[in-house]
């Protein structure tokens, strides 16, 4: 499978290592754990009711096909993370495990002064955990199949296309992970779902935006500065477009050209020829055209590490010309 591919890319949140401190440890088979460590809680969701320890065992996600179940010896399925160094230091955040178990970790609870490792995919689940301090704990379960029913749509996502805003400052960042797996060399590779924050994020693939709304539920982390997306192309209005100032689009509303928006407020474009230099054109699996910013002065975007241009990273992503690319399996 093309994700298993090997990758270097450096992304901030990751899973705490294994301990038993101040609550279960992940070894532990209990069906659930105290309601108010990290916060989550609260209503089930739609078609479900709230399990053990209060976490909701249902959001009424569509349910995906039965045929794609993690590979064996996949542990860790998704993870919300939250990193903030402009007040003080901050990374927290949960992950939920194959047998439906949701872990609560905080990096900082016992701050020990030093950083957390920067984890370079694919990487092991004890590179991963390393991230996550020495304390997690287990605060509710997931009905299994509820997971595994999510965490099928995972593969689907990789392939999308995402989209950036430069939204806040200082207000960190809480990002959504589903993580893909390599049995054969027991690898873990990250599929970002969405992002919100200083640098908000958007994955255009169908299904990322429920799968972020699910994890939410489970999460209890507020998001800031949530990716603000404009339609951009499919006017039928006869009425001429605006012209636009450098770096902006007309958007479209009720089907009629509208306002000039950034263009990193797009949710598509109508070409490549849109996108100002600088900018990465990236073309969707359903032939959508987006145009990307960048941090990288490499004409080859699927090399960059700092602004990938897909979900699953290189693996997912096709060098088409300077600055071109094209993201799916």
């Amino acid at each position: 499978m093309k994700w298993a591919w090997a990758w270097a890319w450096a992304v901030g949140g990751a899973i705490g290592l294994l301990a038993s401190c101040g609550g279960k440890s992940e070894s532990d088979s209990g069906a659930g754990g105290s309601a108010g460590v990290g916060g989550v809680g609260g209503a089930a969701g739609s078609g479900g009711s709230a399990g053990s320890g209060g976490v909701p065992q249902d959001s009424g996600v569509d349910v995906a096909p039965p045929d794609a179940p993690p590979p064996p010896g996949q542990n860790i399925l998704f993870e919300v993370s939250f990193e903030n160094y402009a007040w003080g230091k901050k990374l927290k955040g949960i992950f939920i495990t194959v047998d439906g178990g949701v872990w609560s970790y905080d990096f900082f609870a016992n701050d020990a002064g030093g950083p957390p490792p920067t984890v370079v995919y694919p990487a092991t689940e004890t590179e991963i955990r390393a991230r996550y301090g020495p304390a997690p704990l287990k605060i509710g379960s997931i009905l299994p199949n509820v997971v595994l029913e999510q965490f099928a749509w995972v593969p689907s996502t990789a392939g999308g296309v995402l989209l950036r805003q430069m939204s806040c400052a200082d207000a960190g960042e809480v990002t959504s992970i589903g993580y893909l797996f390599d049995e054969a060399t027991a690898r873990y590779t990250p599929v970002i779902l969405g992002r919100g924050g200083d640098q908000s994020v958007k994955n255009t693939a169908p299904k990322a935006d429920d799968l972020v709304a699910w994890l939410a539920q489970y999460a209890n982390l507020p998001v800031p500065c949530a990716f603000n997306g404009e339609a951009c192309t499919g006017a039928t209005c006869p009425t001429p477009a605006p012209t636009c100032p450098q770096s902006q689009l007309p958007s479209v509303a009720g089907g009629c050209w509208s306002k000039c928006v950034s263009l990193d407020h797009c949710l598509a474009v109508t070409d490549c020829n849109q996108c100002p230099g600088g900018t990465v054109c990236a073309t969707g699996p359903d032939s959508s055209v987006h145009c990307l910013l960048s941090n990288c002065a490499s004409a080859d975007a699927c090399t960059c590490p700092f602004t990938p241009p897909c979900a699953g990273g290189p693996a997912f992503c096709t060098s088409t010309g300077p600055m071109r690319v094209t993201c799916g399996p």
